[in-house]
């Protein structure tokens, strides 16, 4: 069965906000009551008090936006059947009109004259503020879908469609789709007089039962009708026939019949226009169908509403603490993952002797994770305190697969080797604890990055929980998913981490821990680590950085860190051109391309990217156990039993290591899917990062920074990281993912601005899996030297260096 179609979960409160955003201020609404007195006795000076000036904007409370045309019909009280007043088109009206300083011309073809910010309209009676008044509250919604399919016509250029007009699209709507009842049918109509029309429409309206549709849902419809069903060659809207009448024409324009005039037809569009306009408006129901914000369908031209007057919830900060404590992993998961810990440091010691120690990082190593949380570990060598310095001779300890083969030993479950990626890592799950664990070993940077973050968390304490409340809301939108496990690639914890150390920098709540560094000569024995990039020579990477004691440190409370977040990711920053960096600050400038560069074309910046799901192939061989083949064409035993011929196994630069003979078998999984779509994405992760080492000098294993990688021109988001400066966290994050993040974080601060609760900025996949706490206790299996909780804070770039849980 085909799934409906999801809505953004704040889509009514978006709408909402942009009508209240958007509405008319006092000031605005007085002199629009000045300037129709100021008609109204100017055409009665010019012509006599029989002239009546009657201003056709409905339902004031909802219809009367910001710069929206004022909209008049000239009556004349002598003919109440709403005949053609013969002073509509003189030119003593357009004398009349710019004695008030409006440049009024006037159109004998159309009968209308227009002036500055004003339209006189024959098309009306003294019935049609009746009709008007009536039918817009016989829905409760009709007067906000007016509003704001009016804002979506002006931001697109659309605004020739004028209110009248568009009322009777809304109407015509609501007649074909929900009965909306028809007020002018001949048998409710005939024999009643003018004076008498407004009591006629009202008992028709009472008789009709309102049928109780979310504001939403009439968007999306009004959208879906005019982009997908409505024929403009074929049909004519005509309100007074019951929404459309058939009559097929020559011309494809929008063709609306005046429901007071039986011959006069308004054609705002021109055929073009009009096509412009549907292929619009199926644009916008398509993706408001897809749970996209509201602010997507909008164009480029909605009017300026000025500075928001900013209410935020003051309580909102004691919601986040809350939040935070009430997540706090429980001591029952804090011993379960010491257990863990030490049953690894066993193994490790038992299978490649001393010299090993088991720790922690990440988010469980600063404190901004949960029950739920995986849990990041690495094997430090204490022979190799340096890393993968250059010509070193590396263990089995660095075989991922061998990692693998031991734990799967060791009642480890679900394991699933991925070697290819830039940091090469083991994933598990204990079954005991049901905890979800990934290995690497002597990455090294992964334990400086835990270190970094941590002591920016001491330095702010909201830091924690508002790095933990910015994951959640990410995730809730989908957006915390740098494996591309539930759509295209998104943020990593690691990334969020650093954007939100960038923006206390720029507000002064933070200082940079490592600029004072920066032309500093570093002592490569004491100061750094080397990084291993797979087929290319080790890179060295400075670690220094000191505690900030002393800095002209600004309080930011967490409330205003949270909208200042928002506000700066949805607003403040050009993407194109301004990137942030910790090591420099917070805000770096991104070098732009000039057409193009090393022989390349300039890329698009538009990166969509998601990871190609496994070979359909190699699945079912896979399940039914039939040796597939690598990329190389060697043959893979999907079983797990050893190879006929193992191969001696290598480092990331060919070595081989200390001569032994290591098998190569692909560890099975059960969730060889989601395993294969991660691998999948760990490769053009490091794809990504032998291009950003490619398109930079690197003199003595160290990267230059006078030029910014090439690579990062394609990016749509620019975050450096602090250690591996050619890195961009960023860079792997599809460019729709970015987008949605940018216009979520708008409406976000938005809806902070309005005074909205954190619920109502909340996607709906904000809840967490069920936490561990329930699950038996691990066995222990000897001593071990591994440590519990607390070594820093950090990761490095995307998936694998910067990969949160």
């Amino acid at each position: 069965m085909k799934a409906g179609p999801t809505y953004h979960p704040h889509l009514f409160d978006d709408i909402e906000l942009l009508l209240k955003r958007h509405a008319a201020p006092p000031d605005a609404m007085q002199a629009r009551e000045v300037l129709i007195k100021q008609v109204q006795n100017s055409i009665a000076q010019a012509f006599g008090h029989q002239y009546h000036v009657i201003d056709l904007t409905f339902h004031r409370a909802h219809t009367v936006l910001t710069k929206m045309k004022v909209e008049l019909a000239i009556v004349d009280g002598r003919t109440p059947d709403g005949a053609l007043p013969p002073i509509i088109v003189t030119p003593k009206l357009v004398s009349a009109l710019k004695s008030l300083n409006l440049q009024a011309i006037s159109d004998p073809a159309t009968a209308r004259t227009s002036g500055l910010q004003v339209a006189t309209s024959p098309s009306a009676s003294p019935s049609t503020p009746a009709y008007s008044s009536v039918i817009f509250a016989i829905h409760p919604n009709l007067p906000a879908l007016f509003s704001a399919t009016r804002l979506w016509l002006e931001s697109h250029s659309l605004s020739a469609i004028s209110p009248t007009c568009l009322a009777s699209l809304c109407i015509s709507y609501l007649q074909i789709n929900f009965g909306l009842p028809n007020l002018q049918r001949s048998e409710a109509v005939e024999g009643i007089r003018q004076d008498e029309l407004t009591d006629t429409f009202k008992n028709e309206v009472a008789q009709w039962r309102v049928r109780p549709l979310p504001l939403s849902e009439l968007l999306i419809g009004w959208f879906r009708y005019f982009g997908r069903r409505f024929r403009p060659k074929q049909t004519m809207i005509s309100i007074k026939d019951g929404g459309l009448t058939s009559l097929p024409h020559l011309s494809s324009a929008l063709r609306i019949l005046d429901p007071f005039s039986k011959d006069h037809v308004h054609i705002p569009l021109s055929p073009a226009d009009t096509a412009r306009f549907v292929n619009l408006a199926k644009a916008a129901g398509d993706t408001l169908d897809k749970a996209r914000p509201l602010r997507e369908v909008l164009g480029q031209g909605l009017p300026s509403s000025g500075s928001p007057r900013v209410n935020i919830d003051r309580g909102m900060s004691r919601q986040i603490w809350e939040m935070y404590q009430a997540s706090q992993p429980s001591r029952q998961t804090l011993d379960n993952r010491a257990k863990i810990i030490d049953r690894i440091n066993t193994l490790i010691s038992e299978h490649f002797g001393d010299g090993y120690e088991v720790l922690q990082f990440g988010s469980t190593g600063y404190g901004v994770d949960s029950d739920s949380s995986d849990l990041d570990l690495l094997i430090k060598d204490n022979k190799r305190p340096m890393g993968f310095s250059p010509n070193i001779q590396l263990s089995a300890a660095y075989d991922v697969k061998i990692l693998g083969k031991m734990l799967r030993k060791a009642r480890f479950v679900d394991i699933f080797a991925i070697p290819t990626a830039s940091v090469p890592i083991v994933k598990c799950r204990d079954p005991y604890t049901n905890i979800k664990i990934d290995v690497n070993c002597n990455e090294l940077l992964g334990l400086r990055n835990t270190e970094l973050l941590s002591h920016y968390c001491n330095l702010y304490q909201p830091l924690r929980p508002l790095i933990f409340f910015l994951k959640r809301w990410a995730k809730s939108y989908g957006l915390n998913d740098p494996s591309a496990q539930t759509g295209p690639p998104g943020f990593s914890s690691y990334c969020l981490a650093l954007m939100t150390v960038a923006f206390l920098q720029t507000r002064g709540a933070l200082p940079s821990l490592q600029s004072q560094f920066d032309g500093v000569p570093a002592n490569r024995d004491q100061h750094g680590v080397w990084m291993r990039v797979k087929g290319k020579p080790p890179l060295w990477c400075d670690t220094r950085w000191e505690p900030g004691t002393r800095w002209d440190r600004t309080e930011v409370p967490l409330e205003e860190a949270v909208y200042g977040w928002f506000k700066f990711w949805g607003t403040e920053i050009n993407y194109a051109q301004t990137g942030v960096d910790i090591r420099l600050g917070g805000v770096t400038e991104r070098q732009q391309d000039s057409g193009t560069s090393h022989g390349r074309v300039t890329p698009t910046g538009r990166r969509n990217r998601r990871g190609k799901k496994a070979d359909s192939v190699g699945n079912a061989a896979a399940a039914k156990g039939i040796a597939s083949q690598d990329t190389n064409g060697k043959t893979q035993n999907t079983e797990g039993t050893q190879n006929t011929q193992s191969q001696p196994a290598q480092d990331a630069n060919g070595i081989t290591r200390n001569g032994e003979q290591f098998n190569q078998t692909v560890l099975p999984s059960p969730a060889v899917g989601a395993n294969e779509l991660e691998a999948q994405m760990a490769q053009e992760e490091l794809q990504d990062l032998r291009s950003e080492v490619d398109s930079v000098s690197v003199v003595n294993g160290r990267a230059t920074e006078q030029e910014q990688p090439f690579l990062w021109r394609s990016h749509t988001m620019l975050v450096v990281d602090p250690f591996i400066r050619v890195k961009n966290v960023a860079g792997n994050v599809a460019y729709t993912q970015v987008e949605l993040f940018r216009m979520n974080c708008q409406r976000a601060a938005e809806a902070l601005e309005a005074g909205l609760s954190l619920d109502r900025i909340m996607g709906d996949m904000a809840s967490d899996p069920p936490p561990n706490v329930g699950m038996a206790p691990a066995p222990m299996m000897g001593t071990g030297g591994g440590r519990g909780r607390g070594r820093g804070g950090g990761r490095g770039r995307g998936r694998w260096r910067g990969r949160g849980d």
